[in-house]
């Protein structure tokens, strides 16, 4: 059955030349843990930073998910003005890979649609891009519902 998570904003990292917002969510509703992630952060790096999406983009946001089996590190970043670009690495046991039969989840379109929402009011319907406003709007739900 269903269950809302516990999604806590955890601060804006810059990930290579990208602000990225980041944002945790936990299956148990503890604490992420940040090492956890750290490889999965190398790996996603290494595999973006010749996109040239990836290259032209300034902000986006990343989602770190602890999930039932698997970490899944979900990185979104804003390019061609209007799109956002998602890739997803999974994590099982410290080894981390880029997704191939897995994506995001329902918990994790909570943020996206968030995301979506809140560029579209500070960046795109604006005559001059709010981009600071952007990097300080963000999704908390400090409980599981």
């Amino acid at each position: 059955m269903y269950k809302d998570r516990k999604t806590i904003y955890a601060g804006n990292i810059d990930f290579g030349h990208t602000v990225l917002k980041q944002y945790d969510i936990s299956y148990s509703g503890d604490n992420v843990n940040p090492t956890t992630f750290s490889a999965g952060f190398q790996l996603a790096e290494s595999m973006l930073k010749t996109e040239k999406s990836f290259i032209d983009s300034k902000y986006g946001f990343c989602i770190r998910h602890s999930g039932v089996r698997e970490d899944y590190l979900v990185i979104c970043y804003w390019a061609n003005e209007n799109e956002c670009f998602i890739k997803v690495f999974i994590g099982y046991d410290s080894h981390w890979r880029p997704a191939v039969d897995e994506s995001f989840c329902v918990w994790d379109l909570k943020i996206i649609w968030f995301e979506r929402e809140s560029y579209v009011k500070h960046v795109l319907s604006s005559t001059k891009q709010h981009s600071q406003q952007y990097l300080s709007d963000y999704f908390e739900q400090n409980e599981a519902v």
